[in-house]
């Protein structure tokens, strides 16, 4: 039993100090009567002082705590453990899970706990129990096996209630994945589904078309009859939708009025019928705000393989046919034709341009403050690109070329150059800077090797101030690549974000699990502050769970002081965005 103590203490490091020094050789005695209730000991008053301290100290540890003999019976139990299963300590002694837990429950528990007898290996698992009450809990339950000279392997568990955290794992999840209005997919969701859809055309050569559907006149009805009943015409238009589809495909909501579905064919024909059908069924007159209102939508057609093999190209060829329907027709359809190519032209032109432009070095990178209160405390490096004949080009636009094209890995380059150029020139006081990272950059086998030279090459201690960001699908899906940088010796000192938090699935386990410093909170929960509640009551969330890791949070987008001082009453100190500082050239920072 004193194993168990030895055991299960440095896992509670906040007592583990006060319990060292009580735990000896002389307690032996009172830990066997605790495990053989049967048996009578006669001890000296110090061993019984030393015995009750101990088991005081072990009762105030807010984590259940109970130890199995290899009969799946209980032989000890802390008072939190009690108070979980709302059972008394009578109640529990000597019971087994079948006692306690419905059949369905108790065969997991049952067989967990036989895995760990057999292997000796310490395991760590999640389950459901259900308590006397008949409350479900969700706990995660740490079981490690010590041997006892009398009673023989003995197995020891300690509980953590996770049942709040998995809540809002799933909130988070629904926000990340489920759009607000019609609750169909979002574009994450979107790119996820899609993905798989050319995983099965590459592996079973499965065809599959790609809709792009918009509403025709949603502006109309917003400006005449306010945006609840454009929201309640959205919605419909998604349940008319997935009514035609029964499952034959995907559907989801990408933006304002529009509309993407992926469905599987064989011939051309399939396509066209449920095309007609979708449209068919959205010209019903809907009752809206006490007035009939008729529906139609244009539909832009794509087909994998013969109009593209790639999302990207998918997505732009059905767009741009959906713009070719509407202006031939408002609530009608068009195949993609490959003369509907301004867009893809306009896609290889700025590709050649961005080629030229990184070959000689001429992509600027701008900074913007991060502040905690009125202080900066650091920047994030910013890619910026103003080309002579196309002007000022959007990050969203080039950032994506520069994926695609595998440009993304000299464009990366250069901007964590500058960054941490602008260390050792601007940040003389300590602030850091970060960097966003991409996927394409991060499981390319010469990433790390050029960030190392990068920093030897300053002759400087910038890795302590720099700052790697990454998002929360490539934290969740670049999980071998993230802990290969994270674990490295050479880049140990550089510290790491989550960058728009709240719009990629929350991987709650990864968080603890890679040692992050900081969540971004992103700004489109920061936007509508302060008068949304839903999203001061999910920032909330975010704050507390970061706090429970031991993380910083930074909202970004910050651009009115109503804003600030909303963030400021609900316990966030740092900011970021337009109303502290725009992004600016290195030099203004100078």
């Amino acid at each position: 039993m004193l194993y168990f103590y030895s055991c299960i203490l440095p896992m509670f490091s906040g007592y583990t100090v006060i319990v060292k020094s009580i735990i000896s050789q002389r307690l032996k005695i009172f830990y066997k009567k605790i495990i053989n209730a049967n048996k009578q000991l006669t001890m000296n008053k110090e061993n019984i002082y030393s015995a009750e301290l101990l088991i005081r100290l072990i009762n105030a540890i807010p984590s259940p705590i109970f130890i199995k003999n290899k009969k799946h019976q209980l032989i000890f139990v802390n008072d939190a453990l009690c108070q979980l299963l709302g059972r008394s300590y009578d109640q529990l002694i000597g019971k087994s899970d079948y006692d306690l837990s419905p059949k369905e429950e108790a065969d997991i528990f049952w067989e967990m706990d036989d895995k760990v007898f057999k292997s000796r290996q310490t395991n760590i698992n999640e389950e459901n129990h259900t308590d006397a009450f008949g409350n479900t809990r969700v706990i995660q339950t740490k079981k490690i096996i010590f041997e006892d000279s009398e009673l023989g392997d003995c197995l020891c568990g300690i509980i953590t209630d996770i049942t709040e955290l998995k809540q809002l794992n799933e909130k988070l999840h629904k926000i990340a994945y489920q759009d607000s209005i019609t609750g169909l997919m979002n574009r994450a969701a979107f790119d996820e589904a899609s993905t798989k859809y050319l995983e099965n055309f590459h592996s079973k050569h499965q065809k599959f078309a790609l809709l792009y559907v918009d509403i025709d006149g949603l502006k109309f009805v917003n400006d005449s009859y306010g945006h609840p009943v454009g929201d309640k015409l959205i919605e419909e238009t998604g349940k008319r939708i997935s009514s035609v589809l029964m499952q034959q495909g995907e559907v989801a909501r990408i933006g304002g009025d529009e509309f993407v579905l992926l469905i599987p064919y064989c011939e051309q024909h399939e396509i066209i019928y449920i095309t007609e059908k979708i449209l068919a069924t959205l010209k019903q007159p809907i009752e809206l705000a006490k007035r009939k209102l008729t529906l139609s939508a244009s539909i832009g057609i794509a087909c994998c393989p013969e109009d593209g093999s790639d999302m990207v190209s998918l997505v732009q060829h059905a767009d741009n046919s959906m713009y070719e329907a509407k202006k031939k027709c408002k609530g009608s359809y068009t195949f993609y034709k490959k003369e509907y190519t301004s867009t893809t032209k306009r896609k290889l032109e700025l590709e050649i341009e961005l080629r030229q432009t990184l070959e000689n070095e001429q992509l600027e990178v701008h900074f913007q403050p991060i502040f905690e209160n009125k202080h900066i405390v650091g920047y994030e490096g910013l890619a910026r690109w103003f080309n002579p004949r196309f002007g000022m080009i959007s990050p969203s636009e080039f950032i994506p070329i520069a994926e695609e094209s595998g440009l993304i890995l000299l464009l990366g380059e250069q901007v964590m150059q500058a960054a941490v150029d602008f260390i050792n020139k601007y940040c003389l006081k300590g602030e850091y800077v970060s960097v966003n990272v991409s996927p394409t950059q991060l499981k390319h086998y010469d990433f790390k090797s050029n960030l190392e030279s990068i920093i030897f090459k300053s002759r400087s201690n910038s890795s302590q101030q720099l700052v790697i960001e990454v998002t929360e699908g490539l934290m969740m899906n670049m999980n071998e690549h993230l802990e290969s940088l994270i674990n490295s010796q050479s880049l140990k000192d550089i510290k790491y974000f989550v960058d728009d938090f709240g719009t990629g699935y929350s991987n709650l386990s990864q968080l603890k699990k890679l040692n992050f410093n900081t969540l971004k909170i992103d700004r489109e929960f920061i936007k509508d502050l302060p008068s949304s509640h839903s999203d001061i009551s999910l920032i909330k969330s975010m704050i507390f769970m970061a706090n429970e890791f031991n993380m910083k949070v930074i909202a970004e987008g910050v651009e009115t002081e109503e804003q600030k001082r909303c963030l400021i009453d609900i316990g966030c100190n740092y900011f970021q965005g337009y109303l502290l500082g725009k992004p600016a050239k290195q030099e203004y920072w100078g």
